[in-house]
């Protein structure tokens, strides 16, 4: 998505997606399907408590993404788009449009916001591993490279850098990523979108453009008798943190 949805602070991050799609209408089939979570953010001026809601239709894709403040609703087109819809506040916020390349993962999204702004993004592929998303901006009226992420993975699959350049050149930030041994199950996006990790992160560091850090975030665990994790708690250096709590159909 080209507008992050910053739930909280910067340990919100929504870049791991491994879940597979199931085909039983029946919610409790998939043991590792989530039907709410608690996220708690402390330590900023913005602290606050949600509780988000999901929901799956008859094929166990993600349909609704709830919460006191926040709403996502999405749309499929079989397999080969969806829409996303976001409110914020009871008010518009994000419409984005989804095409899934093969029926099975994103290829390119086309998303305008109650700013006006319009963008689209195309993922590039090595085989079926995602190496870059460009984003293109048509506020000026022609297509510019707004944003360009290049992304390196270790020898098991794991996203360990992300480089975001400005579109000419520059570079924004650079983000890596270390790696728990623990197989990563949580999914609470489409399942369309591009896996980019298989093992749950241990910390996850982010540079300026001239290699200076700006945070660093560090997860914590906490499993249930089936390996699911029931609490995840990602602090950041300057105090802050993130404690996410799930509760699995």
């Amino acid at each position: 998505m080209t507008r992050k949805l910053h739930l909280a602070v910067l340990a919100v991050f929504c870049l791991y997606v491994s879940c597979k799609k199931s085909s039983n209408s029946n919610s409790s089939a998939n043991p590792n399907r989530i039907k709410s979570y608690v996220e708690a953010v402390h330590g900023t001026p913005f602290d606050q408590t949600d509780t988000f809601s999901l929901g799956y239709d008859a094929d166990g894709r993600l349909t609704t993404m709830t919460s006191r403040t926040l709403k996502m609703t999405y749309a499929y087109n079989g397999t080969a788009s969806f829409t996303l819809d976001l409110y914020e506040n009871g008010q518009f916020s994000i419409h984005e449009l989804a095409f899934i390349k093969g029926g099975t993962v994103v290829d390119s999204t086309w998303q305008y916001n109650n700013s006006h702004d319009t963008t689209t993004e195309k993922y590039i592929f090595n085989g079926n591993v995602l190496i870059s998303k460009i984003t293109y901006d048509y506020s000026g009226g022609l297509p510019f490279v707004f944003r360009r992420n290049d992304y390196t993975y270790d020898n098991n699959g794991n996203l360990v850098k992300d480089v975001e350049g400005d579109g000419s050149g520059g570079i924004n930030s650079i983000t890596t990523y270390t790696y728990t041994n623990k197989t990563f199950q949580l999914a609470t996006t489409p399942i369309y979108w591009p896996a980019q990790a298989k093992y749950l992160p241990a910390t996850m560091t982010v540079k300026d453009g001239s290699g200076n850090p700006t945070a660093t975030v560090t997860y914590a665990y906490v499993f249930d008798n089936a390996g699911r994790v029931t609490q995840e708690t990602d602090a950041v250096d300057n105090g802050s943190s993130v404690v996410k709590s799930y509760i699995y159909y």
